[in-house]
């Protein structure tokens, strides 16, 4: 998915607040490129944030099964929305 509805888009600020709408359009926005490094201070460079608020926010999309990130042998298997997310945990 390269962008958000409208629906999606207030899903994620109700469950998560708005700044949560930014770094999960970041996130989509990097999903369907290979190696891309999810890092917090990757994505706090970019979106100009301080990497403590764009950890704390991960944590709260994590927490809403908006992004999991899973390490697997040498590789980070990453997973953005909730259906990728559900679907990694079974």
């Amino acid at each position: 998915m390269a962008y958000l509805t409208s629906e999606q888009k207030r899903e994620v600020i109700q469950e998560c607040g708005d700044s949560a709408l930014i770094l999960y359009e970041y996130f989509v926005s990097k999903g369907n490129i290979d190696n891309f490094e999810f890092t917090d201070v990757k994505s706090s460079r970019s979106l100009g944030w301080a990497v403590a608020k764009t950890q704390r926010i991960r944590l709260v999309l994590e927490k809403h099964n908006y992004f999991r990130k899973v390490k697997d042998g040498n590789v980070f298997l990453i997973y953005i929305g909730k259906v990728a997310v559900d679907k990694s945990m079974v």
